[in-house]
C-alpha cells in the first residue's frame, strides 16, 4: 500500500531512533550541503527529529514547525530520498504507527566525491558557491614525503597501563574481544584479497572485526595468506552469510593442533642453568622469543619436554594453552617476544606441566604491574627476582639477654621463603586438615 499525505493523522504515534550519533558538525553538513538540495522544509523537519523525544505524535510536528499534512509529507520524502531518514510503519487496533530513523549524513569528503551530491549542488547553487562550499570543507593536506614518522604506537604508550581483567568488562562495553590496533605490515593484503577473489567471500565481509582477528591469528599462529583463505572460507556462515569470528579462532587452534612436529628445536634448560642468569644462553633465547610466533614457541616447549620424558607419554598443546596465548595478545596488550617468554618462564623455569589460567593471569598481572613491554625488561626483573631470593639458609633470634640463636631451616622452609609460589602437595594438604579437625 502506498502512503500519501492524507494518509497522515496528528494522533499517529511515532518512534524516533538514532543509530548513531548525530554531532554539531553533521548538523552543519545538512544546513550547508543538504538544505539547498532538499529545501527549508526538509530540513527544518530533520533538525526537529534530531533533537526531540523517542515518543511523540505527528501533532507535536504539525504544532512545532506549523506544518500541514502536505508540508510533513513533502518535506518527509525529501529526508527519504536522499538517505537522511528511513521510515517504518505498522498498524495496532486500526491506528498507525510509525518509525522515524534518523541517520546521518555522508562526511563532506564523501559527498564531493560523489558526481550526484555535486550534481545537485551545482544545479541549485551555482558552481561559484559550490566551488565556495568546497574550500570550506575540504582539507588541504601537507605531504609527508620528506618526513619521517616518529609517531608513538598504542602498545609503546599504554600497553602496561592496559586493566589486565578485561573480561569483567565485556558486559559493560559490550564487546566480546579488543579492538587493539596490531602492526599488519607483514601480512600480504594485497595477496590474500587476490587469493579471495572468485569465491564466495566478498570484500565488504571482511569487517572490521574479521581484519583485526585475522591479524592476531597471524601473530599469533604466523598463518600466512595462503592457509588464511583455506581458514576464512570454512569460517563462513552460509546461513548470515557472515565470518564467523569465533569459528575462524576454532578452526586456526584445530589445524594448529592437528600440525606434524616442526624441525625447529628448543633447548630447554633446568632452573640452575636457565637463560635468566646466563648471558650466552639469554641471548639465545631472546633471539627465539623474539622470531618465532607463540603457538609455534609453545608447541616446541611441549616437544622438548617430551624428549627429556622417560616414561613414553608426551604433553600436548591443549585448546585452553592456545586460547590464553591469544588473550594474553590481544587482551593484556603483552608482544610476541614477551609472551614466549612468559610461557618460557613457566613451562621451563618454572617447570609447569601445562599453562593454568589461573598462574598465566597471575604472572601477567605482576608483569603489567611491573610496566614489562619488551624481552629484556621481562628478564631483568626475572633476574631481579631471582637475586632477592637468594636469602639467608638460617635465621638469627635474639633473646632477652642479647644472646644470639642459630635456628637451621630444613629445605621446606627455604623453599617456602624463596619461592612463595610453590604449590602445597596432597600430602602436606591432608596433615594441616588432620590437625584441624
Amino acid at each position: 500500500m502506498t502512503y500519501l499525505g492524507k494518509d497522515i493523522s496528528p494522533r499517529d504515534y511515532i518512534f524516533i531512533q538514532k543509530l548513531n550519533t548525530i554531532t554539531d558538525i553533521d548538523k552543519q553538513v545538512v544546513l550547508s550541503l543538504y538544505q539547498p538540495i532538499i529545501g527549508a522544509s526538509a530540513t527544518a523537519l530533520y533538525l526537529f527529529l534530531v533533537n526531540c523525544p523517542q515518543r511523540i505524535q505527528h501533532k507535536t510536528i504539525f504544532d512545532m514547525l506549523h506544518f500541514g499534512t502536505q508540508i510533513l509529507y513533502d518535506a518527509r520524502i525529501r529526508l527519504e530520498a536522499i538517505g537522511l531518514l528511513k521510515t517504518y510503519i505498522t498498524q495496532v487496533e486500526q491506528q498507525d504507527k510509525y518509525i522515524y530513523e534518523v541517520c546521518t549524513p555522508v562526511s563532506p569528503k564523501t559527498f564531493f566525491s560523489d558526481p550526484v551530491y555535486c550534481g545537485l549542488l551545482v544545479a541549485q547553487v551555482g558552481e561559484n558557491q559550490f566551488n565556495v562550499l568546497k574550500d570550506m570543507y575540504m582539507i588541504k593536506s601537507v605531504s609527508t614525503k620528506d618526513y619521517q614518522d616518529i609517531s608513538y604506537s598504542f602498545h609503546a604508550l599504554f600497553g602496561k597501563q592496559l586493566k589486565v581483567y578485561t573480561s569483567d568488562f565485556h558486559s559493560v562495553i559490550g564487546q566480546e574481544k579488543s579492538q587493539l590496533v596490531l602492526d599488519d605490515k607483514d601480512f600480504d593484503w594485497t595477496f590474500f584479497h587476490q587469493l579471495l577473489q572468485g569465491s564466495y567471500i566478498l570484500p565488504t565481509q571482511l569487517t572490521a572485526q574479521v581484519k583485526y582477528a585475522i591479524q592476531g591469528l597471524h601473530h599469533i599462529y604466523g598463518i600466512q595468506p595462503l592457509d588464511m583463505r583455506d581458514y576464512v572460507l570454512q569460517s563462513h556462515d552460509m546461513v548470515t552469510n557472515k565470518i564467523d569470528v569465533d569459528k575462524l579462532y576454532q578452526i586456526v587452534r584445530n589445524a594448529m593442533q592437528n600440525q606434524s612436529k616442526s624441525s625447529t628445536q628448543i633447548e630447554i634448560t633446568p632452573l640452575s642453568e636457565t637463560a635468566v642468569g646466563h648471558t650466552d644462553k639469554k641471548s639465545a633465547l631472546m633471539t627465539l622469543c623474539q622470531n618465532t610466533v607463540p603457538a609455534e614457541f609453545l608447541k616446541h616447549i611441549k616437544h622438548a619436554k617430551n624428549q627429556q620424558n622417560a616414561s613414553g607419554l608426551y604433553y600436548q598443546v591443549s585448546q585452553n594453552e592456545l586460547k590464553l596465548i591469544e588473550r594474553l595478545m590481544t587482551q593484556y596488550g603483552f608482544h610476541q617476544e614477551v609472551v614466549n617468554l612468559l610461557v618460557h618462564y613457566i613451562l621451563v623455569v618454572l617447570n609447569h606441566d601445562t599453562l593454568s589460567a589461573s598462574y598465566v593471569d597471575k604472572v601477567a598481572n605482576d608483569w603489567v604491574k611491573q610496566h614489562i613491554t619488551t624481552v629484556e625488561m621481562a628478564m631483568a626483573y626475572l633476574q631481579t627476582r631471582e637475586q632477592k631470593r637468594d636469602v639467608p639458609s638460617s635465621k638469627s633470634v635474639r633473646s632477652k639477654k642479647g644472646n644470639v640463636k642459630q635456628i637451621k631451616m630444613t629445605e621446606e622452609e627455604k623453599n617456602a621463603l624463596n619461592d612463595e609460589d610453590t604449590p602445597i602437595d596432597d600430602e602436606e594438604w591432608n596433615n594441616i586438615l588432620s590437625t584441624l579437625k
